[in-house]
């Protein structure tokens, strides 16, 4: 019998070992740029008009990854994407500029997008995949845009990791009140101040969806335009896990020694 468990530790051990070195195995990576220019356009006052689009992404060892890449970039201006290559993407941009500027032929313009997914910090002995994607495009108007999302996967299903698997259920609107005393001291409110200033709806603070795993606490990011004005600039909010270690589920994702 004492044989038997011995053999079955083994198994498991050797199990558990193949599943963590698949699972690290399929996270290697190394980035790669693509960038695509269109022809110069030399206007009546004698300006070069040049439009330009550059990727820098990570290439995975396991494709699945990198199909997930490739759709966070085709996705990152519109919610949905007919794109098949990146070729495909960077082709339909620069198109879409040479169009644009001869429509426009008395005040043409150089566009820009430059998109960057980036491998976040991992942390050893969790199974998480994050990544970040930022973007900043120029097409014409009074400024650029930009943005910044994250993006935390299960390393093993490959799901999305969301707050309410972070989070006990029961515990959301705990977490939305600790994170809102951080914000209202971040910002130098006092605890009844109005958020009038805010894009809050109704005034009220909310969290968004917009979050980091780190080794200190979730990194929530808001972009330009989300809760501020775009002259405010994009904010960070970092709820530390010492302030809600009693709000959350015992799981694979959050760093042990946070405490």
């Amino acid at each position: 019998m004492k044989n038997n468990f011995f053999y079955v530790l083994i198994l498991v051990s050797s199990t558990y070992f193949s599943a963590n070195a698949c699972a690290i195995d399929s996270i290697s990576y190394n980035y790669k740029t693509l960038k695509k220019e269109s022809k110069a356009l030399i206007t009546a006052d004698k300006d070069t008009i040049v439009s330009s689009i550059e990727l820098k992404y990570p290439v995975f060892k396991n494709p699945v990854w990198n199909e997930q890449v490739k759709q966070l970039i085709f996705n990152s201006e519109t919610e949905t994407s007919n794109y098949a290559t990146y070729d495909e993407y960077l082709h339909a941009f620069i198109d879409a500029s040479v169009e644009a500027n001869a429509e426009e032929e008395v005040y043409p313009r150089s566009w820009t997008q430059e998109i960057q997914v980036s491998v976040e910090n991992q942390f050893a002995g969790l199974q998480t995949l994050s990544l970040s994607i930022s973007s900043y495009n120029y097409t014409g108007g009074a400024h650029p845009n930009s943005s910044l999302f994250y993006v935390n996967y299960d390393i093993f299903s490959r799901k999305l990791i969301k707050l309410s698997d972070l989070i006990n259920p029961n515990m959301m609107a705990r977490l939305t009140y600790i994170a809102s005393t951080i914000f209202r001291k971040q910002e130098g409110l006092s605890p009844t101040q109005s958020l009038e200033n805010y894009f809050f709806e109704n005034q009220k603070f909310s969290l968004n969806t917009n979050f980091l795993i780190t080794k200190k606490g979730l990194l929530f990011y808001y972009n330009p335009y989300e809760i501020r004005s775009y002259a405010e600039g994009p904010m960070e909010l970092l709820v530390p896990y010492a302030s809600i270690g009693s709000l959350l589920k015992i799981n694979p994702y959050i760093p042990q020694n946070h405490k």
